[in-house]
């Protein structure tokens, strides 16, 4: 097993579960804010499996 895929997934998940609670956070407070923190977001999630496919 490759030790520095299994560290990406771990860091992946991580910022998942917090962007998840962050945006729910916020959506429950002003949507605004929260949509545009969850679109960030998603584009990140989205950047860094295209880095983990090359």
């Amino acid at each position: 097993m490759d030790t520095r895929f299994l560290l990406r997934w771990a860091v992946a998940v991580v910022l998942a579960v917090i962007a998840l609670s962050l945006v729910l956070g916020f959506f429950a407070i002003s949507p605004p804010i929260g949509g545009t923190l969850g679109i960030v977001l998603v584009a990140i999630a989205v950047y860094l499996l295209m880095q983990r496919r090359e």
